[in-house]
């Protein structure tokens, strides 16, 4: 009895000395998305969206969806990424107007009974933001080796989404997100806060 008082003991301290440490490391990276969402930003490097269509389950299409493609890593520079859908893979292109012809071949499925082929996603036009374009930080999001801020215009409405910027790591990052640093340093590149 004395020996399941001792060990029950032992873990509850464990578990009380191990919680602040828990509760630290995610209030790291929610300090950043809160410092990050609803900042006015201005544009320092072209941010590249694409802008298409997408065919529903039921065939209805969803018109004008727009989605960001700009990816920096602090080793292999940047690049453009559409992130997969509809059981496909993430398109990874290093030039952005090569984009919309992979995702036309990634996203054409050939309909039942060899009748054709329907067009899942159809890119409809390549759009950027330029050098000196206003922007707001609209979400602001850390997951295991990614760090993206989804940005709206500053004037009009705040619910469309304008382009994304997305900070990719090299392996997941730390509990403590000691990267905070070196993510805004490569978030600075493309962004300057107002």
């Amino acid at each position: 009895m004395a020996r399941t008082r001792l060990a029950w003991s032992v873990g509850l301290a464990a578990l009380i000395l191990t919680a602040p440490a828990v509760s630290s490391a995610e209030s790291n990276q929610k300090a950043f998305e809160k410092s990050w969402v609803g900042r006015r930003v201005v544009v320092k490097q072209a941010l590249y969206s694409l802008v298409y269509n997408e065919q529903g389950l039921v065939g209805a299409v969803r018109a004008g969806r727009r989605a960001g493609l700009t990816v920096v890593t602090p080793f292999a520079g940047t690049y453009f990424q559409f992130d997969g859908r509809h059981h496909v893979d993430d398109i990874v292109e290093h030039d952005v107007r090569r984009i919309p012809a992979s995702i036309t071949v990634a996203y054409r499925k050939d309909k039942a009974l060899g009748e054709g082929f329907s067009q899942e996603i159809e890119p409809v036009t390549l759009t950027f933001y330029d050098v000196g374009f206003h922007l707001t930080v609209k979400t602001a999001r850390v997951d295991r080796d990614v760090v993206q801020l989804t940005l709206v215009p500053t004037t009009g409405d705040d619910e469309e989404i304008a382009t994304s910027l997305t900070v990719k790591w090299p392996v997941p990052l730390s509990k403590s997100f000691s990267e905070r640093g070196n993510v805004e340093d490569l978030i600075q590149q493309f962004l300057t806060v107002q």
